[in-house]
């Protein structure tokens, strides 16, 4: 019996949240080729084959599927979908030292209305602290 996509998908996220992305690779290379119709798991295989092909340092792979996860997530009007890829989308682009895409990509917050810290506007210090620590992780 042959594989679904979803197990390949499956089996492709395990082995990537084992730290072996090559493999990863393959298994959510598989699952894209054997096709799926729910769009929702399709555009979550393009966000962790980009995902992992990112940390492969292989920026122009993650690019493209990026680019797909974007393209689909709009496509089936999936807003939290929409901002996830426009992250990750941000982030390659700003890799790859094109500032100018990133930015469109991830426009800066807005200024903080008058009356209130910054510091308070920015939410709990810790999730500011663990997004740069994770960010440098990735960078």
């Amino acid at each position: 019996m042959e594989a679904s996509c979803l197990e390949l998908a499956l089996e492709g996220e395990r082995l990537c949240k084992a730290g072996d992305f090559k493999a990863g690779v393959a298994f959510f290379e598989a699952a894209v080729q054997v096709g799926t119709e729910d769009l929702k798991t399709l555009s979550a295989i393009y966000s962790q084959l980009g995902n992992a092909y990112f940390y492969l340092k292989e920026y122009a792979r993650a690019l493209e599927y990026h680019k797909h996860d974007l393209l689909l997530a709009r496509t089936i009007g999936d807003r939290m979908g929409e901002a996830k890829a426009s992250g990750n989308l941000g982030n390659t682009l700003k890799v790859l030292g094109r500032f100018d895409e990133a930015v469109v990509c991830c426009p800066p917050p807005p200024p903080t209305p008058r009356g209130v810290s910054e510091a308070s506007s920015l939410g709990p210090p810790v999730t500011g602290i663990s997004v740069l620590w994770k960010l440098s992780l990735v960078c």
